[in-house]
């Protein structure tokens, strides 16, 4: 059985995130909402 998520607030929210290394931008505005019951994965180099 399923529960429905009533709160519909983001448990983590991330906006215009940038990040470079030197001249190498790997993010430029970034946005990313995260809800309860959510799982996220990021993977890179």
């Amino acid at each position: 059985m399923m529960t429905k998520i009533i709160n519909r607030e983001p448990i983590l929210e991330i906006k215009d995130l940038k990040k470079s290394f030197g001249d190498q931008h790997v993010l430029n505005g970034f946005n990313l909402k995260l809800f309860e019951g959510e799982n996220l994965v990021v993977m890179g180099k």
